[in-house]
């Protein structure tokens, strides 16, 4: 099999992981709408480039029976990158912070202990749950809220983060924020909203990843920008 017929059986399996992936008719468009899914648009310029070069081998006449160019090995490796791309794509269960090793704590738990072990540990943010459901999100600029509208005056022993339970609600936090998304959404979908609330001058905090997506459902872990970044 020469480079040209390579290419084709790969563009075909790529087509064909289009259709059954996402469910595109087989009617040869399905790589440009694969292209078109914002989830794929840091690859958008290579599936453009592998559509051109397919355009031209399969729908120009051919030369005394020969096709007209042959890809080089550059273009095959391209291709074979893209498919594993779509094939492969990373989604926020591969990355995330599993549950199991979320430092995590209820309304009921004192605060110093808990800042005490942010310090040592290096967080900056610890989910308050109630049975796995986000009840809050306790940060240092909580501390800083309460303080500010004068209404704790420091951090006793005594001190429960149910004290603090109205500055604790995600929506509470003056300088961030925080959102849900499902355990399976693609990196590259989250790296798009991530970017979209930046152009708007809003810093997400945390992704909390559940089942569905939903606040209501227990989590399943935890994601933030810079883990995003890491992988990309």
């Amino acid at each position: 099999m020469n480079k040209t017929e390579t290419f084709i059986e790969l563009y075909k399996e790529l087509e064909e992981l289009a259709v059954s992936r996402y469910g595109y008719p087989a009617d040869g468009r399905a790589v440009y709408q694969l292209q078109r899914r914002p989830e794929f648009k840091r690859i958008r310029e290579e599936l453009d480039y592998c559509r051109e070069v397919r355009n031209l081998l399969q729908h120009r006449k051919r030369l005394g029976g020969a096709y007209p160019v042959e890809p080089s090995g550059a273009m095959l490796d391209l291709l074979r990158s893209v498919i594993a791309r779509v094939e492969d794509a990373p989604r926020a269960k591969d990355i995330q912070v599993p549950f199991s090793r979320v430092m995590c704590r209820t309304m009921e738990d004192p605060v110093r202990p808990a800042m005490q072990e942010m310090e040592r540990r290096g967080f900056s943010h610890v989910p308050i749950l109630r049975s796995g459901v986000v009840e809050g999100v306790f940060s240092a600029t909580t501390v800083f809220s309460c303080l500010l509208d004068g209404e704790i005056t420091g951090i006793g022993e005594t001190l429960r983060f149910a004290d603090l339970r109205p500055w604790l609600a995600p929506e509470k936090h003056r300088s961030e924020s925080f959102r849900f998304i499902r355990e399976d959404k693609l990196v590259d979908e989250i790296s798009e909203m991530i970017e979209k609330a930046q152009a708007v001058h809003d810093r997400i905090g945390l992704l909390f990843t559940t089942a569905n997506g939903r606040p209501e459902e227990p989590i399943r872990g935890i994601l933030t920008a810079w883990d995003v970044a890491g992988v990309r």
